[in-house]
């Protein structure tokens, strides 16, 4: 017993940190050490940027960017996210990061023919979409909550599960749309859990290239952008009129 408890603590020495922090904090820790100021110096460069709040969801927005480059460097992220044909979970565990910076960095892959576009979307449990970066021919709400039919709103009712759904909007286009709601911030005993999903978006015809390619005679389900974009006047769920009236 005392011998291993010698090489225990040998061991327990060699930890190069005395407390389990995420591969995200020591990357933003990074950041601020060696890329402060030069995000600030490009937003500096950006004119249309003249308000304090413009300034700071800027740097929040080259941040996260920044700190995505860091945990997944593009050469090996864009290997891997191949080889496990962008499965989400997958990736997340190779790498040691959560599903989160994954999704975002997805968005990033360079294009290429047989490189599928992803759009990534973020929610919180009251509905609003705190992050956005959209993909071409996707509609988007941008000053109301969406349709309450995504599987972005869906799953969190099944919190830590991949959820994969067809979406037909109106104008005809097809996407596949891929969830994942987390819980955040502390936990432990008596303490509530706060979940946000994130979510990521491609052209059902891109979504072959990926494990979440659906079965041909797996359910369509039919989405719009939000109630006052959607002309489907029998929907059930239909909470406003359309604009078109």
């Amino acid at each position: 017993v005392g011998s291993e408890m010698c090489i225990r603590d040998r061991l327990t020495h060699l930890l190069t940190d005395p407390l389990p922090i995420s591969r995200r904090a020591k990357a933003r820790a990074l950041l601020d050490e060696y890329l402060f100021e030069l995000v600030n110096d490009v937003i500096e460069d950006q004119p249309q940027i003249k308000t304090a709040a413009a300034r700071k969801r800027a740097v929040r927005a080259l941040s996260e960017y920044a700190i995505g480059a860091i945990i997944l460097p593009m050469d090996a992220f864009e290997e891997r996210a191949r080889e496990y044909r962008y499965d989400i979970e997958a990736l997340a565990d190779s790498f040691s990061v959560e599903v989160e910076a994954v999704c975002h960095r997805l968005t990033a892959l360079p294009r290429s023919e047989d490189v599928p576009r992803f759009g990534y979307f973020q929610a919180n449990a009251a509905g609003t979409i705190i992050k956005m970066l959209g993909l071409e021919g996707l509609a988007l709400p941008r000053y109301a909550a969406a349709c309450p039919l995504w599987v972005l709103y869906r799953a969190q009712q099944s919190p830590e599960t991949v959820i994969r759904q067809r979406a037909l909007f109106p104008s005809g286009s097809r996407f596949v749309f891929v969830a994942r709601a987390r819980h955040t911030g502390p936990t432990g005993f008596g303490k509530p859990r706060h979940y946000v999903t994130d979510m990521i978006a491609m052209n059902e015809g891109a979504a072959s290239h990926t494990v979440y390619s659906p079965d041909p005679s797996s359910l369509v389900e039919e989405i719009g952008p939000n109630c006052r974009m959607c002309p489907r006047r029998s929907c059930l769920h239909r909470v406003e009129d359309p604009l078109s009236e």
